[in-house]
């Protein structure tokens, strides 16, 4: 008989070990919805956490101006930026969180899987 505290499973078919794990150290369990970049980082697909990713590229580039400079590459400052979205009119251009992640950070939302499934 197998005992899954030693097998290291909840249950015939669900695992108890974390297949991965975020940015942040967090533990991500099979299923789980997350954020897969460019970069490898995986960040949880949820509000919270992918605003306090961005806070955290924020913080680690030393401010807004060098974000939107270095990671989203859209202007020198983050002012022109700010302003290009708030223009009315025909050009208005909204953002999300959804919108970020998919295109400066090149994530994809999905279920986290064990490996080799």
């Amino acid at each position: 008989m197998i005992d899954p505290v030693q097998e290291g499973i909840w249950n015939a078919t669900k695992p108890y070990y974390p297949v991965t794990h975020t940015w942040a150290g967090e533990e991500v369990y099979e299923g789980d919805s997350v954020w897969i970049l460019d970069s490898g980082e995986v960040v949880n697909d949820d509000v919270h956490d992918m605003k306090t990713y961005l806070m955290h590229r924020i913080t680690v580039l030393g401010g807004i101006d060098k974000w939107v400079k270095e990671d989203l590459m859209e202007a020198d400052s983050a002012a022109p930026f700010v302003l290009q979205l708030l223009e009315d009119g025909d050009n208005h251009q909204s953002l999300s969180l959804v919108d970020i992640f998919e295109d400066y950070y090149g994530g994809e939302r999905q279920e986290a899987e064990a490996d080799g499934e």
